[in-house]
């Protein structure tokens, strides 16, 4: 898997876990959230280039910013494959 495919990997399986985010099972919910921050975590470890340590901190409370953070990485790598 190319960086490209592995940040849109990541930026799908937020995108699916945010329905369960905001579910109303307390239990679905939890399980989501850790299984967000762990996709963040994921993420800072694979691509410590593309994320910095605040984008990083900040991105384990909120699955907007850290997809804010995904489509700046996008760009970035899209951006690269041009030059």
């Amino acid at each position: 898997m190319d960086c490209l495919e592995s940040i849109l990997h990541f930026k799908y399986s937020v995108l699916y876990l945010q329905g369960k985010l905001f579910g109303s099972d307390r239990e679905s919910v939890d399980k989501a959230q850790s299984e967000f921050v762990s996709l963040v975590d994921k993420f800072f470890e694979i691509h410590p280039d593309l994320i910095s340590e605040r984008q990083y901190r900040t991105s384990r409370d909120n699955s907007d910013y850290f997809l804010v953070v995904l489509e700046t990485a996008i760009e970035s790598v899209k951006n690269k494959g041009k030059r």
